[in-house]
């Protein structure tokens, strides 16, 4: 942000709490402790899998698919490390799913997997973290965008298993995710 000595002189003039306020904004922020640093990495990654329903008497295969946001944000210490400390970084992550849905190939329903959760590591880097997240299965009315009908009840759970690599730095290197091993999720 570039500022005129003269303008800012006169801003200092008329509100002298204005331009203080614009002088630190307009200052990088030091982020905590000497040395320490925050990262924060923002993706979309893709689900794809099928998962087997089950519906009572029967059950329905179904493949879903679409984005997961993951969010992760990495609190490194500042340098030099205590003595004794291992200079653990604190690792926050947010899922959310961003529409990922499919359709049940017996009934036509469209199943809509939904939810958001957030996971907390503290860890060194680099990491390679693995995890598992729980995510609402629910069947829609196939005639309806609605995600559910009021008419039904069933709802189901579906495990997803997430590896995140972490770099030395705090930025995700690689990420991933998959729909849980189970053969069929009931309600």
């Amino acid at each position: 942000m570039n500022i005129n000595p003269h303008r800012l002189s006169q801003l200092i003039r008329r509100a002298p709490g204005l331009a203080l306020a614009l002088l630190l904004f307009a200052l990088p922020s030091a982020g905590g402790a000497a040395g320490s640093s925050h990262v924060t990495t923002s993706l979309m990654i893709p689900l794809n899998g099928s998962v087997f329903v089950n519906l009572g008497t029967q059950s329905e295969q179904v493949n879903l698919s679409g984005p997961i946001h993951l969010l992760t944000q990495v609190f490194q210490p500042g340098v030099p490390c205590q003595p004794g400390d291992p200079c653990r970084s604190s690792v926050s992550i947010h899922t959310n799913l961003a529409g990922v849905m499919g359709v049940g190939e017996t009934s036509g329903l469209i199943y809509r997997l939904t939810g958001a959760q957030d996971f907390e590591f503290e860890e060194m880097l680099p990491i390679s973290l693995f995890f598992l997240g729980s995510y609402r299965l629910t069947p829609g009315d196939p005639c309806r965008l609605l995600p559910v009908d009021p008419c039904r009840s069933e709802e189901h759970f579906l495990p997803v298993h997430f590896a995140v690599g972490i770099s030395a730095e705090g930025a995700v290197t690689q990420a991933g995710a998959r729909v849980g091993s189970v053969d069929s999720v009931d309600h």
